[in-house]
């Protein structure tokens, strides 16, 4: 095993957001695309790699992190090669919410099982709006006898699945963040954007609705060793092309200039330099908004995912808020009863840039 690994790791000897030494071991790793992936490339067994990555907890700051992390030039490897494109992005601009398609991956899951397509039916289940408890618990039960691969009962719940499959609901794999809602919430707690930003893909954020407020458009591109990039594309088109062809957006390497609002939406669990990176994200910002993954549904397995170096809990988003001087609010409901969570930063009005 540490001959495979030998030059792919980093020990990680300091907390990347305070620099204690300070931390405790809770949290394992569980398995998924990723992890699957990671063994293949290193030619050995995916609980060599779950148990190899274990994440420690900041005594000072309540980050979570990983003991060890990748080599910038295997992650380099990783998101531009192994794994070059991330899906949720296109899966809503392309409209793959439709009876047909989850009809398409059903089938190939029921003929021989792979994982990957068992992961793609409970994305789809996971994104069905549904209306009342009834449907909730069919939902459930189809998600239960996937798992258990229960085609008996698959087949006959099929159609009442389908039946169900409409339209997504906000923040799931077929919508992601394009939410009229937390717009709206934004626009309450800072309304004096005139430069709406975000980083990482720019097709899962509020891009469309801050164009028809005829906001000043910026991108940042994340760095290849930490996101996705140049090879993300969909039948040749990148995601910032697709983009480009509805509306005029400024991309930008870097963030070093004065901006109202930046949304960073499961990005900031990928940054090695975490410290740096938050400090020109504050220092060039009145208004932050960052989604990440909710520690609470971590609560009961303690597993979190292999391909993400950070988590950060409520003692972190406290600790952010009192060394950058902003005011932070978690009060956006209606993302709560989902897998993640919204934090909004604000600065103060007589310190705004």
């Amino acid at each position: 095993m540490y001959i495979a690994l030998k030059n792919k790791l980093i020990e990680i000897k300091y907390c990347p957001l305070c620099g204690s030494k300070n931390s405790s071991s809770k949290y394992l790793n569980y398995p998924n695309r990723y992890s699957e992936q990671i063994a293949l490339e290193l030619k050995i067994s995916e609980k060599e790699v779950l148990s190899k990555f274990k994440n420690l907890e900041c005594s000072n700051c309540g980050l979570i992190y990983k003991k060890y992390w990748f080599s910038e030039s295997f992650l380099f490897r990783l998101y531009n090669q192994l794994i070059p494109v991330h899906p949720k992005g296109w899966e809503n601009r392309l409209k793959n919410f439709t009876k047909k398609n989850f009809s398409n991956i059903l089938k190939k899951f029921i003929n021989n099982g792979e994982s990957r397509f068992k992961r793609e039916i409970i994305g789809f289940l996971d994104s069905i709006d549904f209306k009342n408890s009834l449907d909730e618990k069919l939902i459930k039960n189809f998600k239960i006898n996937i798992l258990k691969n229960d085609l008996k009962k698959i087949k006959l719940e099929t159609n009442q699945i389908k039946k169900l499959i409409l339209k997504p609901k906000d923040f799931s794999r077929f919508k992601n963040f394009e939410s009229e809602r937390l717009f709206n919430y934004i626009l309450k707690k800072n309304n004096k954007i005139n430069t709406f930003s975000e980083i990482g893909c720019p097709l899962w954020g509020m891009y469309s609705l801050a164009a028809k407020k005829k906001f000043k458009l910026v991108f940042f591109k994340g760095k290849s060793t930490e996101f996705w990039g140049k090879q993300c594309k969909y039948k040749g088109i990148k995601c910032i092309d697709q983009c480009k062809k509805k509306f005029e957006i400024n991309v930008k390497k870097k963030v070093d200039l004065p901006i109202d609002y930046i949304g960073i939406y499961l990005y900031l669990d990928h940054v090695i330099n975490l410290r740096d990176f938050l400090d020109d994200i504050f220092k060039h910002s009145n208004s932050i908004g960052i989604i990440l993954e909710d520690m609470r549904k971590f609560s009961k397995t303690k597993k979190l995912a292999i391909q993400h170096f950070t988590s950060i809990t409520i003692k972190t988003v406290r600790f952010i808020s009192k060394k950058y001087s902003f005011t932070f609010y978690n009060d956006f409901k209606d993302i709560k009863n989902t897998k993640q969570n919204f934090y909004f930063f604000q600065k103060s009005k007589n310190e705004n840039i």
